[in-house]
């Protein structure tokens, strides 16, 4: 099991890797969908401590360790993606 979070949960320590995440709230660039369809941007305001990393990077990292080319993504690159594959996102700027 995997677990990716920002600090280290009951559910973390059963995991056999536990990638450190950075706070999207205040450590992140980019926006969020809620499960209700809620849209909400973020920006960033501090830096990750310690070995956190943003979750985009560790999704790129991730899959250039299992063997995909994945380029390095910013937050507006992952959003315009998001939006040319989702029709509810689509149009939003």
């Amino acid at each position: 099991m995997i677990v990716q979070d920002i600090f280290l949960t009951k559910t973390g320590e059963l995991a056999e890797v536990v990638f450190p995440a950075s706070a999207g709230w205040c450590e992140s660039e980019g926006t969020v969908t809620s499960t209700n369809a809620a849209l909400q941007r973020c920006r960033k305001a501090l830096e990750p401590p310690g070995e956190a990393r943003d979750d985009i990077v560790i999704m790129c990292e991730l899959a250039r360790r299992l063997g995909c080319e994945w380029p390095d993504y910013t937050a507006e690159q992952a959003w315009n993606e998001c939006r040319s594959l989702s029709p509810w996102h689509a149009g939003m700027s």
